[in-house]
């Protein structure tokens, strides 16, 4: 439990608030009773049903009830097998779709960047031309700080989550009713310098400068996956012109200047296309800094707070984090899911395995006597290996057959849900399937063969004059 909660994303609602409870541990203790004591009934239950006369006819080579056992028994191995694999198969997709999510691009730089939120608040910033004025200051003298390379700002950083802004629009030569069917994109305001500062490369065009102004031409800059969604293939699109909020008569058509990487801006997972505005042309605040730093980002967090204060006393910086902490931040759930889930597969698997040799040893020295009468009539020891591995392995495939059935049939009913969770990733992806049928089934032969090495060492001899 302490693990759990010390790996377990901050972003979880009341997390720092979960702790060892005396009446859950007292719960748990009671139902481990109550399961010891139920599945210990079991077996008396079938002992007390059987002949007593048939046992003494059977010479004490068969314990009572033992074939109502035997099917009790393998009936659990195959059950506890089918769970194991279930277990599996959801801990393999959320690790193969955490691996993609990591290999995954991310559009910028998080290496030396330091990030912060200000909202300034007060009378005197409610008219947007105070806000940018105060914008231009700021990150003007933020940028003759020593250390700092690049300042810019934006409407909302990349990775902050998955509320965001969206901007419908439409390019020059279409339709309204084509305009609808476009793809929503993600709108960012952003001031110069700020693909620099957060290291989202510009392909094509240029950046916006102070004189992207409002009596300016309008301008925009689109991402590449932007670009390619609107524009032909094989068409340039600096120089196009697309409108955002069609709806809006007053809107002017913006000229596209620059093409920029695609970055995530609301999550790992998230590929829409992104439309960046100069701050100077959009009433809508810039609300985070981005500054890239030549050294340690965190060193320069007083810093910033210095400046700020010297602007202005009254306002202050929260949600201060580098890029490498908002990288972190956005895996925290995806990690601490697949972590939980492969904690439980791996119980899983420790139970199953520890049922299977126990099924096995206990169909070993079950037949030790007719294992002795094979070796003394000439029977090889491969021979009688094959034999009870056989065995332990068809309940093995029994089990492994349903829990694919029933993984298989969890992923069908219920691919939405679990659809969200992954990335990259069908939920009936058969390379899992298939890797977790091969790597159980290698792992429950292991401990098949476990058990059966006291063949080697049986003494048939000695096993006919006991019996």
């Amino acid at each position: 439990m302490l693990v759990l909660v010390r790996v377990a994303p901050s972003d979880i609602p009341r997390m720092d608030e979960v702790y060892i409870s005396v009446p859950a541990l007292l719960f748990t203790a009671l139902v481990t009773l109550l399961t010891t004591f139920l599945f210990g009934l079991v077996p008396a239950l079938i002992v007390s049903r059987t002949s007593l006369n048939e046992s003494l006819r059977e010479g004490g080579v068969k314990v009572s009830g033992e074939r109502r056992g035997n099917r009790l028994r393998q009936g659990l191995i195959i059950a506890e097998v089918a769970v194991t694999v279930v277990l599996l198969v959801g801990a393999g997709l959320l690790f193969r779709s955490f691996v993609l999510l990591r290999q995954d691009r991310l559009g910028f730089d998080p290496q030396n960047v330091l990030t912060m939120q200000l909202s300034l608040n007060g009378a005197k910033y409610a008219q947007p031309d105070k806000r940018r004025e105060f914008y231009a200051l700021l990150l003007e003298q933020l940028r003759a700080q020593p250390g700092v390379s690049a300042a810019g700002a934006v409407l909302i950083r990349p990775l902050e989550g998955p509320i965001g802004w969206d901007m419908p629009y439409m390019t020059e030569g279409q339709s309204a009713d084509d305009a609808k069917r476009n793809p929503v994109p993600n709108y960012e305001v952003v001031t110069p310098q700020y693909f620099r500062a957060m290291g989202i490369p510009l392909l094509a065009g240029r950046d916006f400068t102070e004189q992207d102004g409002a009596e300016a031409p309008q301008v925009v800059v689109v991402s590449r996956a932007m670009a390619r969604r609107v524009f032909p293939a094989g068409v340039d699109p600096l120089g196009r012109r697309l409108k955002l909020d069609p709806s809006d008569p007053e809107e002017p058509w913006r000229t596209v200047v620059g093409v920029a990487g695609d970055a995530r801006y609301r999550s790992l997972g998230d590929q829409r296309p992104d439309i960046y505005v100069p701050y100077r042309q959009s009433n809508a605040p810039s609300r985070y800094l981005a500054i890239r730093t030549t050294g340690d980002p965190e060193a320069m967090a007083p810093v910033v707070r210095r400046v700020l204060a010297g602007l202005d006393a009254e306002q202050a910086l929260t949600g201060v984090m580098t890029g490498e902490q908002l990288v972190a931040r956005a895996i925290g759930r995806p990690r601490f899911n697949m972590l939980l889930l492969n904690a439980l597969a791996l119980v899983g698997v420790t139970l199953a395995l520890i049922g299977i040799y126990g099924v096995v040893s206990y169909m070993f020295t079950q037949r030790t006597r007719e294992i002795g009468i094979r070796i003394a009539l000439g029977a090889q020891t491969r021979d009688v290996l094959k034999l009870i591995v056989a065995q332990g392995m068809r309940l093995v495939l029994l089990g492994i057959g349903a829990g694919l059935v029933v993984a298989l049939a969890f992923a069908v009913a219920f691919a939405g849900p679990i659809a969200g969770l992954l990335y990259n990733t069908s939920t009936t992806d058969p390379l899992i399937f298939v890797g977790v049928a091969l790597l159980l089934a290698v792992v429950a032969l292991l401990a098949c063969l476990v058990p059966t090495r006291r063949v080697a060492k049986l003494d048939p001899v000695a096993v006919l004059h006991y019996e």
